[in-house]
């Protein structure tokens, strides 16, 4: 879920009063909010930028370019609000240490297959065929071995390049 910098409403309330009672010039006071609000939406694009890998399924050559997402930031915006991702295209999670993982297809627009890859590039679970949620409440889906990773994918890429648990996975970061 992707959200903006805000100042609470009780907190902006108070700042206004503040300012009008010294008697700041109107435009001023909007000035200063425009820079405020500009430089937190700038911050928070810059922190986004996921970076570039390229990965390696098995022996079978079939070669992606994916995103990485190695931030708690990044993890969380993922292929959300996407349209469209190309069939030689994903998105590679990076999470801070092994452990069960978890995913959901929350504003998430195009349906996707999953795999959850372990620290020495293992494919320990899959999920095959997530179809887009915009509800408000999303169904959580687990790993069902520890990962280290978890490789999204177009729905379909599991089927049709014949990927099971226990391949291996060869990271180019």
């Amino acid at each position: 879920m992707r959200s903006f910098p805000r100042l609470e409403y009780e907190q902006t309330t108070t700042l206004i009063n503040q300012l009008n009672s010294v008697r700041v010039p109107k435009l001023v006071l909007l000035m200063i909010f425009m820079l405020f609000f500009t430089t937190q939406v700038f911050s928070e694009q810059h922190t986004t930028a996921f970076g570039k890998a390229t990965v390696e399924i098995g022996n079978q050559g079939y070669i992606l370019s994916v995103e990485v997402a190695s931030t708690e930031k990044q993890r969380s915006i993922g292929l959300m609000y996407r349209e469209h991702l190309d069939l030689s295209k994903g998105m590679l999670f990076v999470f801070e240490y092994p452990a069960m993982q978890r995913v959901w297809m929350k504003n998430t627009l195009i349906p996707l297959d999953v795999l959850f890859v372990s620290a020495n590039g293992e494919i320990v679970s899959i999920l095959k065929s997530l179809q887009p949620c915009v509800k408000k409440s999303c169904e959580i889906y687990d790993s069902v071995g520890i990962a280290k990773y978890m490789l999204e994918v177009n729905a379909g890429v599991i089927e049709k390049q014949k990927l099971k648990v226990g391949m291996m996975i060869f990271l180019f970061l």
